[in-house]
């Protein structure tokens, strides 16, 4: 049997490339390295991100990483593929590069797929969900900690996500659930997921903050997302007009056909970085970041060859240094080689 995984790993660490995919949802830590982590975000940063299999010595709770299904066991690893993947290079309208926070990124990638409004809403906040879900909060301050208790009934099918721009804690069941929460730079951040609800059900769970660093201009982010909304858009996807067929790829070029119907932008699912170069029918062409996270390529309708390849940064001034040096080695040993 043949094991197969696609991940996404960025080689370059760099601080932008962390940044932009902190504002996608991406679970940022930072230990001795940056690195983005597994149960990242929710489950349609997975769809971006091309990840189609998921290897782990511990079962998934049902829908932990909504849409993830369990296809095979081998010894004491579970191996679960991702049923809503989209095309190793899909098409977009639009290239949305900010937002309100990342639920509302997601909303609009979602929403310039297929030629969408990009107010159409896939993902809601509680106050704004009232198709998805019923819901009280009720406040306490209790053990120096402010605690906001959320009892949440689903109308539909359903994920709940936290994030927020401060240190906070999830309780379920009375557990906390991080390490540590905060901004960008601590051990934890990024979308956190809450729970699964089937329609009708019924859960409860509670925020907390410290009272001394409780400031009202913080903001605590609680969404839910339509999961079928959110599949059929995905579904769409698959089916759309313009195509990409993926003809190689090897560690650091690509090549690929499209055939394009309409003004678009192509995204592949490479970390982006200003060291990717592309040419389209021989020509060279400007490799976007889209979200400043992925590699994009804007075209219009036509059908084009395409190559993908990277040039690390600095290779040119090095080769150039490295010339210049030995050069100035080999005059340094024929003179010495003379005055012996």
């Amino acid at each position: 049997m043949v094991i197969v995984i696609f991940g996404f790993f960025t080689s370059s660490r760099n601080r932008t490339t962390i940044e932009n995919m902190y504002k996608l949802g991406y679970n940022i830590q930072r230990a001795e390295q940056l690195w983005i982590t597994s149960f990242s975000g929710t489950y349609f940063n997975y769809t971006l991100a091309g990840v189609k299999y998921y290897i782990t010595e511990l079962p998934l709770e049902e829908n932990e990483i909504y849409g993830f299904e369990l296809i095979d066991k081998v010894e004491n690893y579970y191996l679960y593929e991702n049923k809503n993947t989209i095309p190793f290079g899909y098409f977009i309208d639009k290239n949305i590069l900010e937002a309100e926070n990342p639920f509302e990124m997601q909303n609009k990638i979602l929403s310039s797929m297929n030629k969408n409004d990009t107010s159409e809403k896939y993902m809601k906040s509680l106050e704004e969900a009232e198709d998805l879900l019923i819901y009280t909060k009720k406040e306490e301050k209790k053990d120096g900690q402010i605690l906001w208790e959320y009892k949440v009934t689903a109308k539909k099918d359903i994920n709940l996500y936290l994030y927020s721009d401060w240190e906070l804690q999830l309780y379920k069941e009375g557990k906390s659930q991080f390490i540590k929460y905060a901004d960008l730079w601590s051990i934890e951040a990024g979308i956190k997921g809450i729970k699964h609800l089937s329609e009708g059900e019924t859960y409860k769970f509670e925020i907390g903050v410290k009272e001394e660093t409780y400031n009202p201009e913080h903001i605590i982010y609680i969404y839910a997302t339509d999961n079928k909304k959110i599949e059929q858009q995905i579904q769409k996807l698959n089916k759309d007009e313009n195509k990409f067929s993926l003809e190689k790829i090897e560690k650091n070029t690509l090549d690929g056909k499209a055939l394009v119907t309409n003004e678009t932008y192509l995204v592949l699912p490479i970390s982006y970085d200003d060291g990717w170069r592309a040419t389209v029918n021989g020509e060279q062409v400007k490799v976007h970041g889209m979200s400043n996270a992925f590699c994009g390529l804007q075209l219009n309708p036509g059908e084009y060859d395409i190559h993908l390849y990277f040039i690390p940064r600095g290779l040119k001034l090095g080769v150039l240094l490295t010339g210049v040096s030995t050069i100035i080695f080999i005059g340094i040993w024929i003179l010495e080689k003379d005055q012996l």
